[in-house]
């Protein structure tokens, strides 16, 4: 009912953002979820202007989300958590079978569109300009100014795998895999997520095991 009473674009943002947390394969940390949340169809390059201000991120999730700054998140970049696993299996139920009043269904979250979401905005995040040039990825992947590099390279298959097909979406990803951007974003996955990348080893019962995982 908060929610209601706000202007129509941090409704839209407070979706987005609740789709983000719900979908997400591990837990975002806060720039993170604000560098998706500046991913737009058509942006050509990263535009720190479009970063949500991360006080506006927390005011818009109320009680629902927990950022947790005690683990491995910190005081300045907290991941990003649903409160409880009930309030994340009760935002994936289907709206119409519950009575929710028709300006919330907004906020209920189908795993197709949350997979559809996120992947969206690795692909856009991973086809930025700045990306398709030669990078020190060593570097970059632990700058703030490239906070959802990593997630965005390690998960952008996996989101779009579980979405809905599309002619549109098929274009992009062919496009994104002839670009050198995707040869950043395999020296991003290399690094983290190397067993992506390990040579398996077949063993005598007929199973396989990484022999070697890492950078190299």
């Amino acid at each position: 009912d908060l929610l209601s009473k706000r202007p129509e674009r941090h409704q839209q943002l407070a979706r987005r953002i609740f789709t983000m947390i719900v979908g997400a394969a591990q837990p975002l940390h806060l720039s993170e979820l604000s560098h998706a949340l500046a991913t737009a169809t058509g942006l050509a390059d990263y535009n720190p202007k479009r970063v949500p201000r991360l006080q506006l991120i927390e005011e818009l999730c109320s009680n629902l989300v927990v950022f947790d700054r005690t683990s491995k998140g910190s005081k300045t970049d907290p991941l990003v958590k649903i409160a409880h696993k009930s309030i994340q299996d009760f935002f994936l139920q289907d709206p119409e079978s519950l009575d929710i009043p028709e300006h919330l269904r907004q906020y209920f979250v189908p795993a197709p569109t949350a997979n559809l979401e996120l992947g969206r905005a690795c692909l856009e995040y991973l086809s930025f300009r700045r990306y398709h040039q030669p990078q020190d990825v060593s570097i970059i992947i632990e700058h703030q100014d490239h906070a959802f590099l990593r997630h965005a390279a390690t998960f952008w298959h996996l989101y779009l795998n579980h979405a809905g097909r599309s002619a549109e979406l098929f274009n992009k990803v062919e496009d994104f895999v002839r670009s050198q951007a995707f040869w950043t974003c395999i020296a991003v996955q290399s690094r983290s997520a190397p067993h992506l990348f390990a040579r398996y080893r077949k063993m005598a019962n007929g199973f396989y095991r990484p022999e070697m995982t890492g950078p190299q």
